[in-house]
């Protein structure tokens, strides 16, 4: 009697409770931090959204289009301003056209050196300053060939500081661009201005030997030039 009092079987329904009454398995503290970045990046802030990429209105994103396409001309339209007249520099200066020749290769040549040197410039002192200093430069070499009557070495000398002056507005106009333009508006601001810059050595011949035409004077060819120097430099 004591054996089967002592082997009684417990009652089903009471096990089944104690199973269900068991608390759930918490995750790992790890885990969770984990689930909660992955919705933070899928849900970025919308807030962070709302704020534009640049703080200047439209109309002055115009304006900078336009002044930027046309400080661009100066590199390029001086670059061909006196193609018409090759063969009167050679006399005037006293050498080959030859020699007239190389003045233009070397003004190509630091045209495509000096923005190496300004471009990273730029970036630790600021668009302005080296603005500044390039068309200071630019204007001094205009003025030296204005008044240069009839030395070949200043002449080449010239050419080059000119060259180096105003080689590096392009690079400069690219900083300023991705500096204060979103990248949804950007070629609506490169397009004029990059065609400004392909228009200057189409309209340098003709401003150049139009210069001549009309005084008879190669001096004036460099003149002319000076003065859209003066005016970049104004603007």
């Amino acid at each position: 009697m004591q054996l089967e009092n002592s082997q009684k079987p417990l009652p089903i329904g009471r096990c089944v409770i104690e199973e269900s009454t068991s608390p759930p398995e918490e995750p790992p503290q790890g885990l969770e931090t984990a689930q909660i970045r992955t919705q933070d990046v899928a849900q970025p802030n919308s807030s962070a959204q709302e704020f534009p990429h640049s703080v200047f209105p439209d109309s002055m994103i115009v304006y900078l289009t336009f002044l930027l396409g046309y400080l661009s001309l100066a590199s390029s339209l001086t670059a061909t301003i006196y193609f018409p007249i090759i063969d009167l520099l050679s006399e005037r200066y006293h050498t080959s056209v030859q020699a007239i020749n190389l003045t233009i290769t070397l003004y190509v040549v630091l045209q495509g050196i000096a923005p190496s040197f300004f471009s990273p410039l730029s970036d630790t002192l600021g668009r302005r300053p080296v603005f500044l200093l390039t068309f200071t430069i630019y204007l001094l070499a205009g003025a030296g060939l204005v008044a240069n009557t009839d030395s070949y070495v200043a002449l080449i000398l010239l050419r080059g500081l000119q060259s180096i002056g105003g080689s590096a507005v392009l690079s400069l106009a690219y900083a300023v661009v991705a500096d204060i333009v979103p990248h949804s508006q950007r070629g609506s601001v490169l397009g004029p201005m990059l065609a400004a810059t392909n228009l200057g050595p189409c309209i340098g011949p003709v401003v150049g030997g139009g210069a001549i035409l009309v005084s008879g004077n190669p001096r004036w060819c460099f003149a002319t030039s000076r003065y859209s120097e003066h005016r970049h430099s104004c603007s």
